[in-house]
């Protein structure tokens, strides 16, 4: 842990560093693009070649965390399909989806930008070593602006949340139990 918090402050402390710069502009336009992925103007063909690698890793964190969770994988899809009420971008689904799954899973999409974090600095440090990479940066910016514009769980997902509502007294036990015996466990790890 303090080795990635040593790797960030390296990269904010370097005042002259334009890929750091290009990067943050980059990052920031991922509020534009999911605004405007949320609009109908914005659910066109052209907006699909930018949502595209967001939606690789949406629907790849559901279908991950639905083997881990023994939801059972039906079917997956990554292509768009036009329906009744606008675009259904991918799609992942299960057999067995209960109380136990349901939240994990619906809300699997979260975990990109702890991923993110996780790995920016070390991206980050070798895109900065490369020649070309004022390129490297800005292919990564839009990767980055895409994952960040579709880590956000659909209407589906929280469809899917909802449906087991038993999962939420799992959930809340789980939490219950795991802060009220924290300093416990801290002890044993």
């Amino acid at each position: 842990m303090n080795e990635l918090l040593n790797k960030y402050k390296h990269i904010f402390n370097d005042t002259s560093n334009e890929n750091l710069i290009i990067l943050l502009i980059l990052i920031s336009s991922s509020v534009f693009f999911f605004i405007l992925s949320k609009t109908k103007v914005g659910r066109s063909t052209f907006l699909f070649f930018f949502t595209f690698p967001g939606t690789i890793i949406h629907e790849f964190l559901h279908f991950l965390l639905g083997i881990l969770f023994l939801a059972q994988p039906a079917s997956f899809s990554l292509f768009p399909k036009r329906e009744d009420n606008g675009w259904t971008l991918g799609s992942v689904e299960f057999y067995n989806i209960n109380s136990f799954n349901a939240i994990p899973i619906a809300m699997a999409p979260l975990l990109a930008p702890i991923l993110l974090l996780i790995s920016f600095p070390y991206i980050y440090e070798y895109i900065s070593m490369q020649e070309n990479s004022i390129l490297l940066t800005t292919t990564y910016g839009f990767v980055l602006i895409s994952i960040l514009s579709e880590c956000i769980p659909s209407s589906q997902d929280f469809k899917v949340m909802f449906s087991k509502p038993f999962g939420f007294i799992f959930y809340f036990v789980i939490g219950y139990v795991l802060i009220e015996n924290f300093e416990e466990m801290k002890e044993l790890i």
